[in-house]
């Protein structure tokens, strides 16, 4: 009986192994014979983070966040911050925007602010979108402004109508145009009415 006992440990050990390294060094078989485009592709089926975040680590890095766009568009935003977070922390402005807008999304407004004053001290135009955003929704308005602004010298369209909007509401409404045109002019689709 002990022996069949031992036996059963034995092979229960050696398939915890088997899956750990399986787990642990599995990517998608297109990531390894086709293109970083197809390799995206295929990455984004998937809803491991774990394999996520092995898929960027072996792509360039504007594949990667071509990986993060598209799993937002998908709205897979849950799982964005298990790649985004630690490259954010590593002074990576784009990633710090894409895990704020992930926080956004899933509401977590604590982990987007924190995220968004990141990408922003790194002059990143869409986190100081977003913490514009923030600030206005504390009732901060003239830090709101001030980060705005910021955003928009970045060419952050989202930046520039908050820019606008808060420079019009405040009475300074030809300066807020200028704001508001140049978000148009970044592609703000909005702001060209």
């Amino acid at each position: 009986m002990k022996r069949i006992l031992y036996i059963l440990v034995v092979v229960g050990l050696v398939i915890f192994t088997i899956i750990m390294t399986i787990n642990r060094y599995y990517i998608p078989i297109k990531c390894i014979y086709s293109s970083e485009e197809e390799c995206v592709q295929s990455a984004t089926k998937s809803n491991s983070p774990n394999l996520l975040k092995r898929v960027c680590q072996r792509i360039s890095e504007d594949m990667c966040i071509s990986l993060l766009g598209k799993l937002h568009l998908n709205s897979m935003d849950s799982l964005i911050p298990f790649i985004s977070d630690e490259r954010c922390h590593l002074s990576r402005s784009t990633f710090c925007a894409f895990s704020s807008v992930a926080y956004t999304s899933t509401g977590d407004y604590h982990n987007a602010h924190k995220f968004a004053v990141l990408g922003c001290d790194l002059n990143e135009g869409v986190s100081c979108a977003i913490l514009a955003a923030v600030e206005l929704d504390n009732n901060k308005r003239s830090e709101a402004l001030k980060t705005s602004l910021k955003g928009c010298l970045l060419n952050s369209a989202a930046a520039c109508a908050i820019a606008g909007t808060i420079l019009i509401e405040q009475g300074n409404e030809e300066e807020g145009i200028q704001f508001i045109n140049r978000c148009c002019q970044l592609g703000g689709e909005d702001c060209c009415n």
